[in-house]
């Protein structure tokens, strides 16, 4: 069984940034950092959306400077030094590579691109009391239509089924949407916004954070990338397609 806990581990981020992503319901209140001189391992690890463990290993290995106070020896953390730290891009060092393996770097660089935005973006959410997994459900209904239902939403956003039906459950207790009977099929339900959903989204198509962090590509740069991504997107998708075909096929064999 995992635990929060343990995928933060594996994946160097806290168990709360953990429980967001999968179940879209941040738990805690984001503490009030603005106004503290010296940070606790935890604080710096809110700052920069990583688990405390992740910022003890990177202070052991000289990555961030941190000071011993009190008599049990604490670590604390100027918040100038980690302010000089995300200045000076040292987070594009971390977990430094081979150089002929461009492919991870390449890699490492697209994950921390990703969480750094969907950090921003969900600070920038959190005034209209809502997650990035709640716009992104919200996004989709709107898109697909009236004919929305749970495989199609969980196809659109890349989510397990069982994922998908927990966060239309929370939703839906919050009002944002409703499950109406599907007259073409007796089993399926179809998934429809309300109007309390209604103001949710368009709360949530104000994209100020990702319109200004864009902007720094030209428009050439901008295509660029778009194509890129999408090449690497439909790559991923076949590789998956046909480990999900290779395995029906072991399950065949077995069978007879």
């Amino acid at each position: 069984a995992f635990t929060y806990a343990k995928i933060g581990r594996r994946f160097g981020v806290s168990k709360e940034r953990v429980r967001q992503l999968l179940m879209g319901n941040p738990s805690r209140q984001e503490p009030d950092l603005d106004s503290k001189i010296m940070l606790t391992a935890k604080d710096v690890g809110w700052l920069l959306g990583i688990h405390t463990n992740t910022v003890r290993h990177w202070s052991n290995n000289g990555l961030l400077k941190s000071y011993r106070i009190g008599l049990r020896g604490d670590r604390r953390f100027r918040r100038e030094d980690i302010d000089c730290f995300l200045k000076e891009e040292k987070l594009s060092n971390i977990g430094k590579v081979k150089p002929e393996d461009q492919d991870y770097k390449l890699w490492l660089l697209l994950k921390q691109a990703t969480d750094a935005i969907l950090r921003v973006r969900q600070k920038e959410l959190n005034q209209y009391n809502i997650t990035t997994s709640r716009a992104a459900a919200l996004f989709v209904i709107e898109a697909i239509g009236d004919k929305t239902t749970i495989s199609e939403i969980s196809r659109w956003l890349f989510r397990e089924l069982h994922s998908v039906s927990r966060l239309l459950s929370r939703m839906e207790k919050e009002g944002l949407v409703k499950r109406v009977k599907d007259p073409d099929m007796k089993k399926a339900a179809r998934i429809m916004v309300t109007e309390k959903g209604q103001q949710a989204y368009s709360q949530s198509t104000k994209m100020e954070s990702i319109h200004e962090i864009l902007s720094c590509l030209s428009e050439e740069e901008h295509q660029q990338m778009v194509s890129s991504l999408q090449i690497l997107r439909d790559k991923a998708l076949k590789w998956l397609a046909s480990v999900a075909i290779g395995q029906v096929a072991s399950r065949q064999l077995l069978r007879r």
